[in-house]
């Protein structure tokens, strides 16, 4: 082939990865000029690198755990709904949300209930096969088969079955009422006409499928065109997409697995953008600086996660029970923490956690009267040890009790990362005579259910603020009967808290929901059953060509309005 046909061959390629349309009838010079504008030939395309490369697009891993593929799992699938970055359901392949208001979310006395899920119309699959009811009927066949069990969708098990009496109609009727019904979980879209036949008949082939993978077809805004494994992701633009066609010509992921070199990348202007898991906050706080002024970007924002103390509270295991299981003693200890220096040091500077609503959280300003307020006060907190009858002893330094015990405390550190936080506790306690050693969670033992829940004082570590609530319920405490499994690892126990977690798992009205929110954290906090310290950040770095309105809580979720400057 010669050069000049090879150079027609990859133009054409080229053009038709941007979507070319057919040549325009011929027009005079003067129409031309008068009405002619500037032909883009070169695609846009946005380029993304990723430390995480995921395994398949919303398949399995090892036949059993499903997998969540980030942002090129929003790219090229979608949902009946998304959550937003404030947590909140938005349809997405549903026309509307179900509500009680319309009829389309029915509760029942004997506590089941209905949720009608109506689908936009006109949405298609990625090779242009219509997207109907009867594809949910299948996903939800797939998510509830014991043999396929995975832990990322687990109220799929509360739905006893479903109906669609037409192709874009879905009636699902649930075992006992769920909140989480309008997250649409277990109705994650499957292609029936392409995956049932091999899951009726193989369902190791049927895990394994390259359908998952190389060959997925989705109803996202961007389609599979190719993935090297190690390597890149390549995406090109859906035409048909339901919302609207999308902006960019394509979009390749580069998985990059080390954070300099990811850096490096940037710095080259070879990656237009990466999202969380991102760099860690010290090099990422450093580009934004080297970056000032160039119009690129570094946005650091509060994720819904927490760093916190978990505190002890078995009385057959907290050592000293004396001092964890008395709430002024926790509320000395939470006052003595300077929470606005861990935030400097490990969050950026952003605001101190005092609970788990954050300052933009859309329900904080319903939560403020509610939650109680310790502030940095190491003479408060001196104060309310004496008042508990903890001075200080012969040394005039580390507290101790008239039978002369002196206060120590064991301090587990569960997430790496987390020895800058627990370094300054450590050192906030020791100024009011608490000494504390400081250990982490040895990496054989991580895993360990078992070990983790006993932990004698506190525990430095993270957590995903939505399963927040429900590590409060004294049912699920975690334990042998349970296998240790039970989400309350601390044995945190309030009769009050109970009642309010039950009410809100069958509540659907928002003004009754909002009471029983408001009752949960105004309990615990009252308790000190938890010491919130800092939100954890997450960068998302952007060149300057960049048109999106990323927040690193929920990447994707408008992932098809994404734009580059061209």
């Amino acid at each position: 082939m010669g050069t000049g046909r090879l150079g027609t061959v990859l133009g054409c390629t080229i053009l038709l990865m941007a979507g070319c349309a057919p040549a325009a009838a011929p027009t005079s010079s003067n129409q031309a000029a008068a009405t002619s504008t500037p032909v883009r030939t070169t695609p846009k395309i946005l380029t993304i690198g990723s430390l995480r490369e995921p395994y398949s697009i919303e398949g399995f891993v090892s036949g059993t755990v499903r997998d969540l593929a980030g942002e090129a799992g929003d790219l090229a699938q979608n949902h009946l709904t998304v959550l937003d970055p404030n947590e909140t359901p938005q349809p997405q392949l549903a026309a509307e949300l179900p509500s009680v208001e319309n009829g389309t979310w029915q509760v029942h006395p004997d506590g089941t209930m209905d949720v009608t899920w109506k689908l936009r119309p006109g949405v298609t699959w990625h090779d242009g096969a219509p997207f109907t009811s009867d594809d949910l009927l299948f996903s939800l066949t797939v998510h509830k088969d014991p043999d396929l069990l995975y832990s990322a969708r687990p109220d799929a098990a509360l739905i006893a079955s479903a109906a669609a009496p037409d192709p874009h109609t879905l009636i699902v009727h649930w075992s006992q009422t769920s909140v989480k019904a309008l997250q649409g979980s277990g109705l994650e879209p499957m292609r029936r006409d392409l995956l049932e036949e091999l899951y009726r008949s193989d369902k190791t082939s049927f895990a394994n499928s390259s359908r998952f993978t190389t060959d997925f077809v989705g109803l996202g805004p961007y389609r599979m065109v190719a993935w090297e494994r190690g390597s890149y992701m390549q995406l090109g633009r859906f035409d048909n997409y339901f919302l609207s066609r999308p902006p960019l010509d394509g979009v390749v992921i580069k998985f990059i697995k080390d954070g300099n070199t990811l850096v490096a990348n940037l710095l080259a202007g070879a990656v237009d953008l990466v999202v969380p898991p991102s760099i860690e906050m010290d090099p990422a706080l450093a580009l934004k600086q080297q970056w000032a002024g160039t119009g690129n970007q570094v946005r650091i924002d509060a994720t819904p996660r927490i760093g916190y103390v978990e505190i002890q509270l078995r009385p057959d295991t907290a050592r000293p029970a004396s001092v964890l299981l008395r709430p002024e003693i926790r509320q000395a200890l939470y006052q003595a923490i300077d929470r606005a220096s861990i935030s400097q040091v490990v969050a950026a500077g952003l605001p101190p956690a005092d609970s788990w609503y954050a300052p933009a959280d859309p329900l904080r300003p319903s939560m403020e009267a509610m939650i109680p307020q310790y502030p940095y006060d190491p003479a408060r907190a001196r104060q309310l040890l004496g008042q508990a009858g903890w001075v200080p002893g012969t040394d005039q330094v580390r507290m101790s009790s008239a039978s002369g015990e002196r206060m120590s405390l064991e301090s587990w550190i569960m997430v790496q990362g987390s020895d800058k936080a627990a370094a300054i506790v450590g050192d906030n306690w020791k100024q009011i005579g608490v000494e504390t050693a400081v250990s982490p969670i040895a990496p054989a033992n991580a895993g360990d259910r078992q070990y983790r829940a006993q932990f004698p004082g506190v525990l430095i570590n993270t957590t995903s603020v939505p399963d927040l609530p429900d590590r409060f319920d004294s049912r699920d405490v975690a334990g042998p009967a349970n296998r240790w499994g039970g989400r309350n690892t601390s044995g945190y126990t309030n009769p009050r808290v109970n009642e309010a977690l039950d009410r809100l798992k069958t509540s659907v009205d928002p003004n009754q929901r909002l009471l029983y929110l408001q009752q949960v954290v105004h309990e615990v906090m009252a308790d000190v059953g938890i010491m919130p310290l800092y939100w954890e950040p997450r960068p998302v770095i952007a060149a300057a060509s960049v048109r999106a309105d990323i927040h690193p809580n929920r990447v994707g979720w408008n992932a098809y309005t994404w734009d580059k400057a061209a």
